[in-house]
């Protein structure tokens, strides 16, 4: 699920600089619902210096000048500036209740959103979707462009309980890529059809923009449940995705066979094709392994978040202990050949979960989760819950909320905490720029988030918060208007105008996923270059040099 599995993807973060170590809470903002409960899912960076987050929620809730009210759960998509200012809000309506799961930004500035529904009938937009059975739960892939108009939505599912649990859609041709689980021995995706373990199996699925089903493929296996958790795109589209498999068994990624005694973590790679190319898994003799977030970095290379208990896990020559009687979280590197090159644990931790993840230029990570035990440490940082009674009945402490760095040589240089006395939970994290956002849910207790708190009128409720400026930041980042471009948009070449520089500087134009796909050297002391874009597909680029970048609309 969503909240509990999160994805977190690389979103433009291979533009950042990696935020400096002694940056702290500098921002948090409430999105309550009166009458109701609510919790942001998701965030992305929408390329102007703005964000779009997605959510749930039921009662009233209120962003801005925006008011949308539903009785039952309900999906909500928004945009807001970095100064923190609402400037679009709107929810899918109608009947049915609806759980967002994962959020993706097209080329073009739509957005993409994938969740779960229930009830007979899920309404999103002026579009009715019919769910296949009577109380199941079957899944929903929704767009939304860039002025606030539902304008697609699409439905699939089987005869029980199916889960999209992350959504990404490739920036070349927004095409839309979700995987998930499925209960019941059957899934159809419009005239696609998987079939799979009884009591759960793992899918991908790919959707293209006139909202056709255009690919559907799960894996085999002599009834080994199995599922997917996170998924992300290489440089030439192929989907890396991420999960777990349990009991005793096979599992055929295609022609590639992983076999287990308990459950186990694993990698794989989807071609564009729809052909398994790749598949790797962590080992843990009688314990329990899963893999929940992936990013991929533009060599290829891949990052996977996860947890696992009840014994040791390795990632082949990289074994990590079992320290705790619950839970402990890892994050481990794998080569584009499918090596694995690092494993790394946080240290004393029971009861923790990464629930999102996002990359930085340098090969560091961001990791955001939450953790029951008394403490937690990250390399020299240890992180205390605030929370040092037990709750009956089961006598554990509430979660609190993480956010660590990972360097890229795999050692913990910084972690910061949030929360307060009840249950609080991080469900994703982008890094953008100086600013690293967490989105989740908090309350009825307030939370604090370093020398800030919020509050809530007594339900749980959604959160933004920022290390470094993030939402409503205390001062203006620096050198954040420092880029011009024009025309904007532009069709053959767009002029950009920069303070003079002591030396050299490279100019690149990246696509919404970080990746460069022009480049160019700026002589020492210039203040203007002519970019030609006339061979770029039409979107939404970004022009980046050292620190800063602008938008670019190609048309």
């Amino acid at each position: 699920m969503k909240i509990f599995t999160l994805f977190r993807i690389l979103v433009l973060s291979c533009l950042c600089p990696v935020l400096a170590q002694a940056q702290s809470w500098q921002s948090a903002l409430a999105v309550p619902s009166t009458g109701g409960n609510s919790v942001v899912s998701d965030i992305v960076a929408d390329g102007a210096g703005g964000y779009v987050v997605t959510g749930t929620f039921f009662g009233t809730l209120t962003l801005g000048s925006f008011t949308l009210t539903n009785a039952n759960n309900d999906i909500f998509v928004a945009r807001l500036t970095a100064a923190g200012q609402w400037t679009q809000a709107v929810n899918a309506g109608g009947t049915g209740t609806k759980i967002v799961r994962a959020l993706a930004l097209d080329a073009g500035g739509g957005v993409v959103v994938a969740g779960t529904f229930t009830g007979a009938t899920a309404t999103i937009g002026s579009v009715t979707l019919t769910n296949s059975g009577t109380q199941n739960e079957d899944m929903f892939v929704a767009r939304l462009s860039a002025a606030g108009q539902w304008t697609q939505a699409v439905a699939a599912g089987g005869p029980f309980i199916d889960a999209v649990n992350d959504l990404v859609v490739n920036p070349a041709n927004g095409t839309a890529t979700v995987v998930g689980n499925f209960v019941g021995g059957t899934c159809t995706f419009g005239p696609r059809s998987l079939t799979g373990a009884s009591t759960g199996a793992l899918f991908v699925a790919r959707l293209n923009t006139s909202g056709t089903w255009t690919q559907a493929v799960g894996v085999t296996s002599s009834g080994t449940p199995s599922s997917a958790s996170g998924v992300a795109l290489d440089a030439a589209g192929n989907a890396v995705v991420c999960g777990f498999y349990r009991g005793s068994g096979t599992i055929q990624f295609g022609s590639i066979a992983l076999a287990s005694t308990s459950a186990t973590a694993f990698v794989a790679r989807l071609s564009v094709a729809g052909t398994w190319t790749q598949a790797v898994q962590a080992t843990s003799t009688g314990g329990f392994a899963a893999a929940g977030q992936v990013a991929v970095e533009a060599a290829g290379n891949v990052v996977v978040a996860g947890n696992f208990r009840d014994a040791s896990v390795s990632f082949g020559s990289y074994t990590l202990p079992y320290t705790a009687s619950s839970d402990n979280l890892f994050v481990a590197r794998l080569s584009s050949a499918g090596v694995w090159t690092q494993a790394a644990q946080a240290a004393d931790s029971g009861n923790s979960f990464p629930q999102g993840i996002s990359l930085a230029a340098d090969g560091s990570v961001w990791v955001a989760g939450q953790f029951r035990s008394p403490l937690i440490r990250f390399g020299s940082t240890t992180l205390t819950n605030p929370n040092t009674a037990p709750i009956p009945p089961n006598n554990t402490l509430t979660t609190d909320i993480f956010v660590a760095r990972l360097s890229a040589a795999g050692s913990w240089t910084y972690a910061a905490q949030a929360g307060g006395l009840n249950d609080d939970f991080p469900s994703a994290v982008l890094l953008d720029g100086s600013r690293v956002l967490v989105t989740g849910g908090f309350g009825p207790a307030p939370a604090s988030f370093g020398p800030l708190t919020l509050t809530t009128s007594g339900n749980a409720t959604g959160f933004i918060a920022g290390l470094g400026g993030g939402i409503l930041p205390t001062k203006s980042a620096v050198g954040a208007a420092s880029l011009a471009l024009a025309p904007n948009p532009a069709t053959a070449t767009t002029l950009l105008t920069l303070p003079a520089g002591p030396g050299p500087r490279v100019v690149q134009v990246l696509d919404m996923l970080g990746r460069a796909v022009h480049s160019q050297l700026v002589a020492a002391h210039a203040t203007s270059a002519t970019i030609a874009v006339a061979g770029l597909k039409p979107g939404i680029y970004l022009v980046s040099c050292e620190s800063q970048t602008q938008r670019l609309v190609v048309e």
